[in-house]
């Protein structure tokens, strides 16, 4: 027969277990999100080494968070993209922004970024491709209308580039109304030098 002070004890240790493992089950939740934090502060201080470091422990820690929350790797791939970016490490953004993608719905600010990357290392045709699908889910983005045509002048698509110049221009980017100034006249020249 069990004693008194047994259930005591045998329900004393279910409950310190129980407790144990909510504790444990909620760090391990919210570690993503402190290391998010983290990041973006390092970010904030000018600290692009440590952001990177915090982002891939987001990576690589990461599963579907359990009360359904967004995959926190989404955030982590995003973040380490950006660092990158900004570290001028266009090859590995370019790779993190596709693993987003991979696993997520795709937004119009993940072809934006990725469709630069994309022009810096002077791949103009997926710059295009990019800047196209963030046009196709923000069509007031008028910094992928400037990018995308210059990306065309690049690959020597006049007409194209001077479009989306146009483009930027009537949705209130200067740099694209100079754009289309500048690329005007360089056709009107050379249409009046024929």
């Amino acid at each position: 027969m069990v004693s008194m002070n047994e259930k005591k004890r045998t329900y004393t240790i279910i409950v310190v277990s129980f407790c144990i493992i909510v504790m444990l089950t909620m760090i391990y939740i919210n570690l993503p999100l402190l290391w998010i934090k983290k990041a973006n502060d390092s970010i904030d201080k000018g600290d692009l080494d440590t952001a990177l470091v915090m982002f891939s422990r987001v990576i690589t820690y990461s599963t579907v968070n359990i009360l359904g929350h967004e995959d926190d790797r989404i955030k982590g791939y995003y973040g380490r993209g950006r660092v990158y970016e900004r570290m001028e490490e266009y090859n590995k953004a370019i790779d993190d922004y596709d693993r987003y993608l991979a696993i997520s719905s795709s937004p119009a600010e993940v072809f934006y970024h990725r469709g630069y990357c994309y022009l810096m290392i002077e791949d103009y045709s997926m710059a295009v491709s990019d800047f196209s699908r963030c046009i196709e889910e923000d069509n007031f983005c008028f910094a992928a209308f400037y990018y995308r045509g210059y990306a065309h002048e690049m690959l020597d698509d006049t007409e194209t580039a001077l479009d989306n110049y146009f483009k930027a221009c009537e949705r209130g980017s200067p740099e694209g109304c100079n754009e289309y100034q500048r690329l005007l006249k360089e056709v009107e020249r050379g249409r009046n030098s024929l």
